[in-house]
């Protein structure tokens, strides 16, 4: 099954690019097969990073931002969900 990640590719955990506007993003597409993990940043917990691995064997990462740690949350538990292959 592929999921579609709102991915925020231009941010960097270490020091984002004052040239970027927070409305910088890509939807990606991830086969759940190749999810790897899915985890908060913190301290803030208002990005969620997934760990996935590419056709080549890479490990790669996707980040999405959230407005609060609640909704990066929500976003988790919805992620859960689908993995498990539960509908709402």
């Amino acid at each position: 099954m592929l999921i579609t990640f709102k991915n925020h590719h231009f941010w960097n955990i270490e020091s984002a690019d004052p040239e970027v506007s927070p409305g910088s993003f890509a939807y990606e597409m991830v086969n759940s097969d190749r999810i790897i993990h899915i985890y908060q940043i913190m301290p803030e917990q208002d990005v969620i990073c997934i760990e996935y691995k590419g056709h080549d064997g890479v490990v790669r990462k996707i980040h999405e931002l959230f407005e609060n740690k609640y909704q990066a949350s929500a976003r988790i538990f919805e992620l859960q969900r689908i993995l498990r292959g539960e509908t709402k």
